[in-house]
């Protein structure tokens, strides 16, 4: 009987490592569902129907055509192909035309996940990210794309591919954008689609691109919205490519983007204010239109596999003298791949310092090290310090041999308790 009840402990352990081995896996996010659905998905948006979503997967496909003026006519099709896994967006057009004279884009079709500060829109989402979340509480989330821009006509047709991520100061937005909130838009292709506002500064990101990881550079343009609006942002990518395989690292983005805020801006934001902000949603998706109208528009975007990762969180520690000295400090820690060896260091500097050191090993290993310091004078004077070390897991290849593992551990006792008898 006593060895009956060891068999027995010794099976629940094996299954408490096999539950921690499926958790573990379950850290790569799937938004773009080759790994939750086997069923086609399709949306189709025009002048009588611009708001249209479709559930896909811990997404929804929504047209969002909210500038598509009268007269315009034709469609948006937002499409997924289960059986080969990739998503397509196309614009197919007669005539186009704004509604409102001062923007460009008739609107935003995309892969939308998590809240509308809208409301209305409500996406199933995965429990390991549940938006809206406070940045302080966020772990490392990187965005991979690998998209093509297929073909478009004509030539003076305006759009981009680009990620779009909003913040707000509060948990439920439901009434659309206020003051003070944040629409920043990450750019992957942009076509006669230029940033607004003003260049405040460079940023150097360690980017995937296409297998390999470079030091992008990122122009950081800010249109701020003061009082009447909210305040929007654009990554602008050094390097403007039509199709390629690109991953980000939006968390640390974000810890970039709040001291460029801080040294513009150091009446309307401060880096521990920004850190409490909400992330309400994050979009894979396509501005298009055009300043007056066009005639004959199409427009063919491919995508061939979209997800987040999430990594290790990033835990900023927070100290206050009693002086106007405030030191916020984030670490996160990740590893990836690598065959050769190779050290990085970039620093560029405007009014505030950014440092990114980038060492990859053969022992799989990639370590990137930000470290930000922002002084303001403003009848105050703040230092900002934050430090961010990014090591991505591989977690495919160590989360297959432990099922293995696993599984052989599980062979063997039944063995064992099959000889006994």
């Amino acid at each position: 009987m006593r060895t009956i009840s060891r068999w027995i402990i010794l099976l629940a352990t094996v299954m408490v490592i096999a539950s921690l081995l499926v958790t573990y896996a379950q850290q790569v996010v799937s938004l773009v569902p080759a790994f939750n659905t086997t069923s086609n998905v399709i949306v189709v948006g025009n002048t009588s129907s611009q708001y249209v979503s479709a559930p896909l997967g811990y997404a929804l496909f929504f047209t969002n055509l909210w500038d598509m003026g009268s007269g315009t006519a034709g469609k948006t099709i937002l499409m997924y192909n289960a059986a080969e896994g990739t998503a397509y967006f196309i614009q197919n057009y007669t005539f186009i035309k704004p509604t409102y004279s001062y923007d460009v884009t008739l609107g935003y079709p995309a892969i939308f996940y998590g809240h509308s500060q809208w409301g209305g829109l409500y996406p199933k989402m995965s429990p390991l990210l549940m938006l809206p979340a406070q940045v302080i509480s966020l772990p490392g989330i990187w965005a991979y794309v690998n998209y093509s821009v297929v073909n478009f006509t004509p030539s003076s047709l305006q759009f981009d591919l680009s990620l779009q991520v909003w913040l707000g100061a509060t948990p439920n937005e439901t009434s659309g954008p206020q003051p003070g909130d944040l629409e920043i838009i990450i750019y992957y292709y942009t076509h006669n689609m230029a940033p607004g506002g003003s260049q405040v500064g460079t940023i150097t990101v360690p980017t995937f691109v296409n297998g390999s990881i470079v030091n992008e550079n990122w122009q950081v343009w800010v249109y701020y919205g003061g009082s009447s609006m909210w305040t929007i942002v654009w990554f602008v990518p050094s390097i403007n490519q039509p199709s390629g395989y690109v991953g980000l690292n939006i968390t640390g983005m974000l810890y970039d983007l709040f001291n460029i805020l801080t040294t513009n801006w150091p009446l309307q934001w401060n880096f521990t204010g920004l850190l409490n902000f909400y992330v309400y949603n994050i979009q894979l998706g396509n501005d298009f239109g055009t300043s007056t109208q066009l005639s004959n528009v199409f427009e063919n975007i491919t995508i061939y596999r979209y997800y987040l990762e999430l990594t290790k969180p990033i835990i900023p520690v927070v100290t206050t003298t009693s002086t106007t000295t405030t030191t916020t400090t984030a670490y996160v820690t990740t590893t990836v791949t690598s065959t050769t060896t190779t050290t990085i260091t970039s620093t560029t500097t405007s009014v505030s310092t950014t440092t990114v050191t980038s060492p990859v090993t053969s022992t799989t290993t990639l370590t990137t090290t930000s470290l930000l310091t922002t002084t303001s004078t403003a009848t105050l004077t703040s230092t900002l310090t934050s430090t961010l070390t990014v090591t991505k897991e591989v977690i495919g290849t160590s989360v297959i041999i432990g099922i293995v593992v696993i599984l052989i551990i599980i062979a063997v006792i039944a063995l064992l308790l099959v000889r006994r008898k």
